[in-house]
């Protein structure tokens, strides 16, 4: 365990990957938060395995989301990105993940509520 480094029952950290960042709403009324992973896992196995995990926490894939995963890959400047966006009752969870510029795993998930 990485000292400051708490988990996230709903966003598990992918293995091998350290968190980066934690931004949430200082709002009581609005709930988002986001996560910043980084890591040395292949961004098809970082994806497959948000895929097993957040099933596995009671997410389900967004219905449409091949569709919105096409129109994010044409719009982003970031080659080979992978999205994805799950939904947990009221929740909606968007993972976004893609090789930055060292070479490594970047995964983005957010968080919100309503």
């Amino acid at each position: 365990s990485v000292p400051g480094q708490s988990t996230d029952p709903s966003v598990p950290a992918c293995p091998g990957c350290t968190r980066l960042q934690r931004f949430a709403d200082l709002d009581p009324d609005r709930a988002h938060v986001e996560h910043i992973f980084v890591g040395p896992a292949a961004p098809e196995k970082t994806v497959t395995f948000y895929d097993r995990a957040l099933r596995a926490r009671g997410w389900h894939p967004a219905p449409g989301t091949a569709v919105l995963r096409e129109a994010r890959r044409m719009n982003l400047d970031i080659p080979g990105a992978e999205s994805r966006q799950y939904l947990q009752g009221e929740r909606t969870l968007n993972l976004l993940v893609y090789v930055d510029t060292n070479q490594e795993t970047m995964a983005h998930l957010t968080l919100s509520d309503g």
